[in-house]
Order: structure tokens, then C-alpha cells, then sequence
């Protein structure tokens, strides 16, 4: 995602959620800690995003319709997805099914 937000310009963001988070069966998430664990994996790994959502009860998830992780949306300036594709997204990935969607949407 590094490359390619910096090749084509595109504007990443990340959202996460804790899978133990549950308030209705009295789990609740430790944010500072949470927040800790995002920072130090995307030091290890890189850290392609514009900016991170911490998506605590998954509404914006469901929303958008996921179902897993990973997955990638290509959104245009209005909010309307115009792809979802779901797994790693890689250089054949980017070629072959997102790039000519975002080349339409410039």
C-alpha cells in the first residue's frame, strides 16, 4: 500500500476494531493499549495511512460491508465505493483490478 499511495497518490485509511471488544457480554477494549499495538506493528511494517479509525463497536465496518481483514475500498470525493475487493492487495491485485477503476476515477 506504501507504493502505492505513493505512486498513484492515493489516500489510505485505516480502520481497525478489537475483536474482544463486547459491551453487551461486559468485554470491554483497552483503547491505550490498542492504540500502543497499532503504532508498533505499523513501525514494523510500514505505515501507508493518511490517517487511522478506530471503528470500537465495528458500525462503520458493518456499514461498509466488511466481512474480514483485510479489505480495500476505492471510495471517489463523494463517499460512493466504486470497488471492494477483499484480501491482501498486491502489486497483480493493483494492476489487474483496482488501478484501471482508479485511473477512471482521475
Amino acid at each position: 500500500m506504501t507504493k502505492i499511495k505513493t505512486e498513484y497518490g492515493v489516500k489510505v485509511v485505516g480502520i481497525y476494531y478489537d475483536q474482544n471488544h463486547a459491551p453487551e457480554f461486559g468485554q470491554f477494549a483497552n483503547i491505550p493499549q490498542i492504540q500502543i499495538e497499532v503504532k508498533q506493528l505499523l513501525a514494523q511494517l510500514g505505515d501507508p495511512y493518511q490517517f487511522h479509525i478506530l471503528d470500537l463497536d465495528r458500525t462503520l465496518s458493518l456499514d461498509l460491508g466488511v466481512t474480514g481483514a483485510p479489505e480495500t475500498f476505492l471510495m471517489d470525493s463523494n463517499g460512493v465505493i466504486k470497488a471492494h475487493h477483499m484480501g491482501d492487495v498486491n502489486e497483480r491485485v493493483w494492476r489487474d483490478k483496482l488501478a484501471p477503476i482508479w485511473n477512471e476515477m482521475q
